[in-house]
């Protein structure tokens, strides 16, 4: 509110000043010179959109002023429209922002997701890795996967339902320049939903006794594919604005938008993958791995088919706990591979549990695909 008050000083001050110097000979030259020194000065100090839209439009409507020669009282009358003018568009995106909150507020209201995370302590017995014992590369993926995309939406979110941030958006018309925007849209808090999204049919790939020897995705390729799944399944913008796990507005399930790629060097046999399943540690009293034929989606998962784990798979966990983000059992004709799904900062907020402790995984499986693909520079024998 201060900005508010201090923005309707200036501009009142400024009108005053520029309606004195149209009375004058020399008033349409003095406003031009007045209007852009107010620019810089509304621009470096004052940080007010609306103070600066007005000395903008001064400065501009002073410039037509002086070229059409207009009289002293037309001057005058331009002056109070550049004054006015920015104020009403101010008074009505606030108007609308405030419309907006309450029909988003309405459709998307605070709500508890404790129940669907009631199985965490119930089932989690083992006791959680202390930080000091993470290898390198766990801590590097607890810094790598974070805060991504819809970054807006939990702090959209927040402004709905705190109603004192309401004078917030008063404030951005006024004083916020040196702040991050955060304004009320309806696109910034919807998220499309991609449906189900299926993985190539087996007759896409290459059979295992054609696979040549070579030219396969190494180490530091498939960390990077793990780690852009898990940016996609984890994206904590589509969780919403949590205050704390039993008020979340905006919730969505953990799900995957877009088949994880391997970025393979020009030359290489294209990989990609052809199964990969949700590891569940917590929820049954053995690790189970779901059944679906399409990428997993936790909303689609309650209800699905689960499967014992490999000894591959069985064999990974252990390993996932505390010294490696993934494991890989490499063949020649296909690469499967365990990725772990750690509690990060972020999911603290709903999960009962510690900073890189395992909550889940991911389990891979990658094969060549039959096609050219000449686009990407990619080619097969």
């Amino acid at each position: 509110m201060a900005m508010v008050i201090v923005s309707v000083i200036v501009s009142l001050i400024a009108l005053v000043v520029f309606c004195v110097m149209a009375k004058s000979r020399r008033g349409v030259g003095q406003i031009y010179i007045a209007s852009l020194f107010g620019v810089f000065l509304s621009a470096l100090f004052l940080a007010s959109p609306v103070v600066l839209a007005q000395m903008l439009m001064s400065f501009v409507l002073s410039l037509v002023g002086f070229a059409l020669k207009f009289s002293r009282m037309a001057v005058t009358i331009l002056m109070v429209f550049s004054a006015v003018i920015p104020y009403l568009f101010v008074v009505k995106g606030v108007r609308d922002e405030m419309r907006e909150c309450e029909l988003l507020r309405e459709e998307l209201p605070l709500q508890s997701i404790a129940g669907r995370l009631k199985y965490e302590r119930q089932r989690n017995s083992t006791p959680p890795v202390a930080a000091s014992q993470f290898s390198r590369e766990v801590e590097n993926q607890l810094d790598h996967v974070g805060y991504r995309g819809f970054q807006n939406r939990a702090a959209v979110l927040q402004v709905v339902h705190n109603r004192t941030l309401e004078g917030f958006l008063v404030a951005q018309g006024f004083g916020s320049m040196r702040m991050v925007a955060i304004r009320v849209r309806r696109d910034r808090v919807d998220v499309p939903d991609p449906g189900q999204i299926s993985l190539q049919s087996a007759s896409a790939f290459l059979p295992p006794d054609a696979v040549p020897p070579s030219s396969r995705p190494d180490r530091k390729r498939l960390l990077a594919l793990h780690w852009a799944g898990l940016e996609d399944f984890l994206d904590v913008g589509r969780i919403g604005y949590v205050q704390d796990r039993d008020h979340v507005a905006g919730f969505l399930s953990h799900r995957f938008e877009r088949i994880p790629k391997p970025e393979l060097e020009s030359g290489t046999n294209q990989w990609d993958i052809s199964r990969l399943d949700l590891i569940s540690i917590l929820k049954h009293d053995d690790p189970k791995a779901y059944v679906s034929e399409h990428l997993p989606r936790m909303d689609e998962l309650l209800d699905a088919p689960v499967r014992d784990l490999n000894d591959f798979e069985a064999t990974a966990l252990a390993r996932l706990r505390s010294q490696e983000d993934l494991v890989i059992d490499d063949r020649r004709d296909r690469i499967r591979m365990v990725g772990s799904l750690r509690a990060g900062n972020d999911c603290l907020q709903c999960h009962q549990a510690s900073r890189g402790e395992l909550l889940g995984a991911l389990s891979y499986e990658l094969a060549p695909v039959l096609e050219r693909d000449n686009k990407a520079g990619h080619s097969l024998p």
